[in-house]
């Protein structure tokens, strides 16, 4: 794993970062880590840390659909959602693995079960962050509609996904266009998350790399 270092681009995150929260009830303290990776992605893990994916800032079109996505992992933050999410699912793999009496061939019930058991925490955890990130975005001045405008990216791509009834039923995510809905009627800043350059920087904040996090 890369990790990415360009200094102009990572500034730019933190500073997108210290707007958001600017005047924030809850002042977490965030580290960001950018991974040199293809994948469109971005998560939280405890300790504050979050994460973007290179795929991610090469698909979004505009440093507000970052910002969004960036202020809802904040949530996940905030709310300790990857802490609750890590207690859980070690909680339920033990118990039960206990109940049928195997800590080996039982993996694949226990995970089918986490599934059944965790998913309305999770989408509810989701709803959650997707709130926070609309509110900080408002309080920022920054266009919250860049969150509903990644998701309308990440629907093309995945529409056949999301119809597909079995998606629905593992998926720990809210439907998209209930998540879009949201963020269109509740989204009331119209400002830019970033100036041009900025947004040029991060965009290619991997062409420098290296096999350890930045620091901060």
């Amino acid at each position: 794993i890369k990790y990415c270092t360009g200094p102009n681009g990572m500034t730019a995150l933190r500073d997108l970062t210290s707007r958001l929260l600017k005047n924030a009830a809850e002042m977490p303290d965030i580290r960001l880590i950018v991974l040199n990776a293809k994948l469109v992605n971005a998560f939280a893990l405890p300790g504050g840390i979050v994460v973007l994916t290179d795929g991610l800032l090469k698909t979004s079109q505009s440093s507000e659909e970052v910002a969004g996505v960036l202020a809802h992992e904040i949530g996940h933050v905030v709310f300790a959602h990857p802490t609750q999410a890590i207690f859980r699912t070690t909680a339920v793999s033990l118990l039960i693995s206990a109940m049928i009496g195997d800590f080996t061939g039982g993996v694949l019930i226990s995970g089918v079960a986490e599934w059944v058991l965790n998913g309305a925490y999770s989408r509810d955890a989701e709803r959650e962050a997707d709130a926070y990130s609309v509110n900080r975005m408002n309080m920022a001045g920054i266009d919250a509609r860049g969150l509903e405008r990644f998701f309308q990216h990440i629907l093309k791509k995945d529409s056949a996904a999301e119809d597909n009834g079995l998606f629905k039923l593992l998926s720990t995510h809210p439907p998209t266009p209930e998540r879009m809905a949201f963020i269109r009627a509740n989204a009331e800043a119209t400002g830019k998350a970033m100036t041009a350059q900025e947004w040029k920087d991060l965009k290619w904040t991997c062409l420098q790399t290296s096999d350890a996090p930045p620091g901060g």
